[in-house]
């Protein structure tokens, strides 16, 4: 099987700057609410609206509160995608945006990280273990939306990818030697 490479993947067409967050459901600790009052933040204090958040729910999905949330002009609901369309989000995207408090892994984070993305996500434990020595990874703290919107602005403004700094893998043995080299080094 051939190493995957990111750089196949054709980006959507997008005349604005995307943060993929990639979500499999509105569950409290998935932290929706943060990210929305983030957005929100990002909306009344950065004039500039040249950017959206592709998020992978539907707007039906979400709580009353986090529906109240929801700003039409700079949010796009996007469903349950297609694994390519995903990938797609992943070429497109300008930042992962990645809030969730608990994940068993955070594949999404590994997946940011084979595009090279810029990665904002919650200071946890998980995320640590997954990004701590990925170069485009900026730890905020899960429970404050305003650090999460000034951080946005900035990474906004920025126009930053990491691609380099990630080693490609062409197998499972060679990902699991990988995984296991890492997890060593952690011991």
């Amino acid at each position: 099987m051939p190493a995957f490479d990111p750089t196949t993947i054709r980006p959507f067409s997008t005349d604005k700057k995307s943060l993929f967050f990639p979500i499999s459901g509105a569950l409290p600790y998935k932290n929706t609410e943060l990210l929305l009052h983030a957005a929100r933040w990002l909306y009344e204090n950065r004039p500039n609206r040249d950017y959206r958040f592709a998020i992978t729910l539907r707007r039906d999905e979400l709580s009353e509160s986090q529906q109240a949330l929801w700003i039409d002009d700079i949010m796009e609901p996007l469903g349950k995608l297609p694994y390519e369309d995903i990938l797609r989000w992943y070429a497109t995207a300008h930042a992962l945006v990645f809030p969730s408090r608990i994940e068993t892994f955070g594949l999404p984070l590994v997946e940011g990280m084979c595009f090279g993305l810029p990665i904002l996500v919650a200071d946890v434990p998980y995320a640590r273990e997954v990004c701590t020595d990925y170069p485009g990874a900026v730890f905020l703290p899960s429970t404050d939306a305003v650090a999460w919107g000034r951080a946005i602005a900035t990474h906004l403004d920025a126009n930053a990818h990491f691609l380099s700094g990630v080693e490609q893998v062409d197998d499972w043995e060679k990902l699991m030697s990988l995984i296991i080299s890492h997890a060593d080094k952690e011991a």
